[in-house]
């Protein structure tokens, strides 16, 4: 069944992700960049529909359909999206990454009630809590460089992986930093510009994503 859900989740996107550039203003309040050329729409198209592959991946081993995995469906099916805006406007929706934390933290709760997993709730919390407090502190020094969206986006992966371990939300993080200074590096070198603003975000999903299948996949 799970596997059902996000092989259709993937198709959704295949079908429907070229067809996004057509409500991009709905989807940003248009505050998009320029207009993309034909080339960089197919790359931004194959930038999401990797990103939902590795999302879909990992739903795939989720075991059986409880509060915790339906979670992680929602945060799949949403991760594509967040990319989108994140190329496209240069930045993280902050009621999106919001909404993906609240679902996650009602979810946790509610099976940590009914299955009695207390401890991976907590080691969430715990996760998220220091992850959200080590990147706000890097925000606030680095303005201009790392925006609010990046800082919840964190935390949100935090949260999630760190329902399976401690050892997982960090290593998760690392990842996710890694890959985005990875991108960064790629962006200065290729287009030798200072200030521009990056969009981290993908970078921060495929680091996620592909730890999330490697950690339900053993």
């Amino acid at each position: 069944m799970t596997a059902a859900l996000a092989l259709l989740a993937a198709l959704a996107v295949l079908v429907l992700g070229p067809y996004a550039f057509a409500f991009e203003s709905a989807l940003a309040g248009g505050r998009f960049a320029p207009d993309l050329t034909a080339r960089q729409r197919h790359v931004t198209a194959a930038m999401m529909m990797a990103i939902a592959g590795a999302a879909a991946l990992a739903v795939t081993h989720t075991s059986a359909l409880r509060p915790a995995s339906i979670a992680l469906i929602a945060a799949a099916a949403a991760t594509p999206v967040l990319a989108f805006i994140d190329i496209r406007a240069r930045q993280l929706p902050l009621p999106l990454t919001g909404l993906l934390a609240a679902a996650a933290a009602l979810a946790f709760s509610i099976d940590a009630f009914s299955h009695g997993t207390w401890s991976h709730a907590w080691s969430a919390l715990g996760s998220a809590l220091v992850t959200g407090s080590v990147a706000a502190g890097f925000w606030y020094f680095v303005r201009g460089l790392f925006g609010l969206g990046d800082v919840t986006l964190l935390t949100v992966i935090a949260l999630y992986l760190g329902w399976y371990s401690w050892a997982a939300a960090w290593l998760g993080v690392l990842a996710a930093t890694f890959a985005a200074c990875l991108l960064a590096l790629a962006h200065k070198i290729r287009y030798r510009t200072k200030g521009a603003r990056i969009p981290l975000g993908p970078a921060f999903l495929s680091a996620w994503w592909l730890l999330e299948a490697l950690t339900l996949a053993t």
